[in-house]
């Protein structure tokens, strides 16, 4: 059976990460870091995903957006939730952190998800 890809129609090139999720907004400063657990997976943010954050100083977080956070020298992804003056995780096995002990890096703009299911034949 022949596969419906053919690798011919593939070019290895490198990919300008700027051009390629069109940012021309002078305001974005861009932070990569790929999650390391499933703190964050009832949003579906899933391990091994590349979390793209935005973190110019011009950007203020709003409540419920969900930040890089540096927590006693480790980075942290969370939900911020003003009002509690928390960060909250998105998986209940999971810690809040008070924002007092924080400092916000960055507020999530992209997500590229870099895990795939099972294997499968192409049919």
């Amino acid at each position: 059976m022949k596969s419906p890809v053919d690798p011919k129609d593939y070019l290895n090139i490198p990919v300008n990460l700027r051009s390629f999720l069109n940012i021309n907004d002078p305001y974005i400063k861009v932070t990569i870091i790929r999650c390391l657990n499933d703190s964050m997976n009832g949003v579906g943010i899933i391990k091994g995903n590349l979390l793209i954050f935005n973190s110019h100083p011009v950007i203020t977080p709003r409540n419920n957006d969900i930040v890089l956070a540096k927590i006693n020298e480790n980075l942290v992804c969370r939900r911020l939730k003003l009002a509690l003056n928390l960060l909250v995780p998105e998986n209940p096995g999971y810690d809040a952190y008070s924002l007092e002990s924080a400092s916000i890096l960055g507020v999530l703009k992209w997500l590229i998800n870099t895990e795939f299911p099972e294997s499968r034949e192409l049919t």
